[in-house]
């Protein structure tokens, strides 16, 4: 049975309004002249300073194609923290308030779900713990060994009890230019222990896994933060970063294998071992102090001259998620996304792009290609 034209007694929040408003990019006055209202009463809803009419509520329904369910859904208090994303200096204030709001719906879609599914809540080392430390405690709740490669970087997340969506932002016109602004995304918050990490757009198999291993950094360190982490160079994202390569490439291995005259060429190993690209490896070399700054520059004028920066010799394979996928069936084993959009009052198209409705494919649980680079990285160094 499909639930999406029911009508429910619970009562409409108006501030939902602005959901619709941020979700869509739209102003005040854009919105007010679709739903047939004046700027100053949607105002007025929106600061709950009025009532949403059923009438109006259901005229955004018919022009948004959303439930009518999705007037009455109330944010619960775990997807109200600091969002941490990554975003450029040109980066518009509707395009921040769109993915901030598109995580914001997308965390309590997968906090309803996990505890619904009655999933596990969040494994996480103690913040206090350098991330050497962290990378290793991680390593150890997963079961790997000193050195062995991460296979799925997805999956070992959501092992964690962390869900994971790999495209939380359906505008595909805009990808291009959005995912330049914006990489992955989650809401570190001490609250929630059901927590959502997301990649904004699809990225490169490679980068994706480094991204989705940074914002785990997040979690574990920056919980309850009052403002948003501004700009790259912000601590904050250092260590964030640091703790990824940690967590991806075990740096007892990488002082084995990149000193000051490592040639490029042997960098392709490591990535074809770890799925991590050359480009971070040399960063991550660089900040560790196993390659001096002249070293990191002169390896990267070889890439940039041998075409690297386009697009990186040994292919690192797309992950996909599949828990929240698994977790919705279970709960709404019919017509999955139509009811698990009406009862949590979603979009059907962002519950569909989510859940991987939109994309029948393998979960990848091979993530590295190319055979003969696993076979270089075996060997010893001359």
């Amino acid at each position: 049975m499909i639930r999406q034209m029911q009508v429910s007694d619970a009562p409409l929040q108006g501030d939902r309004l602005t959901v619709v408003q941020e979700l869509w990019g739209m102003s005040q006055s854009e919105l007010s002249k679709k739903l047939e209202i004046t700027q100053p009463h949607f105002s007025k809803i929106a600061k709950r300073q009025r009532a949403l009419t059923p009438e109006i509520a259901t005229r955004a329904c018919q022009q948004f194609d959303l439930p009518y369910s999705f007037f009455t859904a109330v944010t619960p208090r775990e997807c109200s923290g600091v969002v941490t994303f990554r975003r450029g200096s040109k980066t518009s204030a509707k395009q921040r308030d769109r993915v901030t709001r598109l995580l914001r719906e997308a965390t309590r879609a997968w906090l309803a779900t996990s505890k619904k599914s009655q999933y596990k809540t969040v494994s996480l080392p103690d913040a206090n713990l350098s991330t050497q430390e962290a990378a290793q405690w991680v390593r150890h709740e997963d079961g790997l060994s000193a050195q062995a490669p991460i296979k799925n970087t997805v999956r070992l997340l959501e092992r964690l009890g962390i869900g994971v969506i790999t495209q939380l932002d359906q505008q595909r016109k805009a990808l291009e230019s959005v995912s330049k602004m914006h990489s992955g995304a989650s809401i570190p918050a001490s609250q929630n222990v059901r927590p959502l990490i997301a990649l904004v757009n699809p990225l490169p198999g490679a980068v994706a896994r480094l991204t989705l291993a940074h914002e785990l950094g997040h979690l574990i360190y920056d919980k309850d933060r009052p403002h948003q982490i501004e700009g790259i160079r912000a601590p904050e994202e250092q260590r964030a970063f640091d703790f990824a390569m940690r967590l991806l490439v075990p740096h007892d291995y990488l002082e084995d294998q990149v000193s000051e005259t490592t040639p490029l060429r042997n960098f392709l190993p490591i990535k074809a071992k770890y799925g991590v690209s050359v480009r971070a490896l040399i960063t991550h070399a660089k900040k560790s102090q196993l390659i001096t700054p002249a070293r990191q520059r002169s390896l990267h004028i070889q890439m940039s001259s041998l075409g690297w920066n386009k697009g990186e010799p040994v292919e690192v394979a797309a992950e996909r998620p599949i828990l929240f996928a698994q977790a919705a069936n279970q709960i709404w084993p019919e017509n999955t996304v139509e009811n698990m959009a009406y009862d949590l009052g979603l979009s059907r198209n962002l519950v569909a792009l989510w859940i991987g409705e939109e994309r029948k494919e393998s979960a990848g649980a091979t993530i590295l290609n190319l055979d003969e680079y696993r076979e270089m990285a075996s060997r010893p160094r001359n």
